[in-house]
């Protein structure tokens, strides 16, 4: 057919709608495979007694749907006649994305370890110390890796990441005198550390509000009032 000769942007159409059905090929193949992991994967892996496999399951089912999804589309793209800066910038992105995966599994592979192995530790200890501590190594731990993910994906994508960490910590220090009430309820929360006015489970009353301490946090302390309130 003439019609689907018709050059548009370097392209003919008939480029235009194959790189089109490959981007919604991968879109309903990722779909699928969400699909096979959230169903049929995971009556497999609940027969089973080890936690292993639920743990893998759990790891890389929305991060590997994603990366099939994304590498779909970034072939799409490569099929069509694309000036070399579109060609280059898609590339970068491509990269940065699929540092994003990789540091995705591994905060799902964090939350997997503390909530399979290390939360059910520390409920089975007598010290409540562990029960407070476990969320913020949990919260710090993340971070850590979202922090490391992104300088690494920003580096890897090409952008000066000395220059952008340096403005961060001039922006960072301007947020840090705009914030002082959060910053004094950090250390408010260190301060509860190490005093240990109260603990987990303890009833307490303050500002008008009588509850139980279910979660004791640097920057904050979390009760539920007798009515089930948060």
């Amino acid at each position: 057919m003439q019609i689907l000769d018709k050059t548009y942007y370097s392209n003919t159409i008939l480029e235009w709608l194959l790189a089109l059905g490959i981007m919604v090929g991968a879109m309903l193949a990722g779909k699928v495979l969400y699909w096979f992991f959230s169903t049929v994967a995971r009556r497999l892996t609940e027969k089973t007694k080890t936690k292993f496999d639920d743990i893998v399951i759990d790891l890389v089912e929305e991060p590997l749907v994603a990366a099939f999804v994304i590498f779909g589309i970034w072939f799409g793209l490569r099929t069509l006649n694309l000036p070399d800066a579109a060609r280059a910038i898609s590339g970068n992105v491509l990269q940065f994305l699929v540092i994003l995966m990789v540091g995705w599994m591994a905060v799902r592979l964090i939350d997997a370890l503390f909530r399979e192995f290390l939360t059910p530790l520390a409920e089975k200890t007598a010290n409540d110390l562990d029960d407070q501590l476990l969320p913020i190594a949990r919260k710090g731990s993340k971070l850590i890796v979202w922090s490391l993910t992104v300088i690494v994906g920003l580096n890897n994508a090409g952008y000066d990441v000395g220059a952008l960490i340096a403005g961060l910590g001039i922006g960072g220090l301007a947020l840090a005198m705009a914030a002082k009430d959060t910053v004094s309820n950090v250390f408010g929360g260190f301060t509860i550390f190490s005093d240990r006015p109260f603990n987990l489970n303890d009833r307490v009353k303050v500002v008008g509000y009588d509850g139980v301490i279910k979660e004791i946090g640097v920057r904050s302390t979390r009760l539920q009032t007798l009515e089930g309130a948060r």
